[in-house]
């Protein structure tokens, strides 16, 4: 497909399915942009994520199985802004995660441990909510605009 300069895409190669690379391929991708690159994803194996990847063991009852702390801040908005748009461009109406809100879960705090002098010690760190949803005040799925200008 022609660029709107009408020249061919310019190809781009994304190495790894992590939350970066997947964020540069959906914004390379974006409707303003009007087709100027042709973006393939190159990920070794089948699981998308990097670290923030999850998984189930079935030998082990399905248990979930993390590569690390999965954590996302209120204070992340351009990862919450990502999070909006992708599930914004995907308009769902049925199935489970429909909504971005769908796929995380409100939390008040959380707890670590540290090993201390032969014991596990747990240091309770609270986060008092705020009332604010987290990302930006516009989206395009909105109607209102909130990148800047692509060129």
């Amino acid at each position: 497909m022609p660029t709107s300069e009408g020249g061919p895409p310019i190809k781009v190669a994304v190495l790894g399915g992590g939350a970066g690379s997947l964020t540069t391929a959906l914004e390379l991708t974006v409707p303003e942009l009007a087709g100027k690159y042709d973006v393939t994803v190159y990920q070794m194996g089948w699981r998308l994520g990097g670290k923030g990847a999850s998984g189930r063991n079935a030998a082990e009852h399905d248990r979930i199985e993390e590569h690390g702390l999965h954590l996302w801040l209120g204070f992340y908005d351009n990862a919450f802004r990502v999070m909006q748009d992708a599930y914004g461009e995907l308009g769902r109406t049925s199935g489970p995660l429909q909504t971005w809100r769908d796929a995380f879960k409100e939390h008040d705090g959380v707890v670590l441990m540290e090993p201390i002098a032969g014991k596990d010690v747990k240091w309770n760190l609270p986060f008092p909510r705020n009332g604010l949803t987290p990302g930006p005040a516009t989206s395009p799925h909105s109607g209102r605009s909130r990148r800047p200008s692509c060129t």
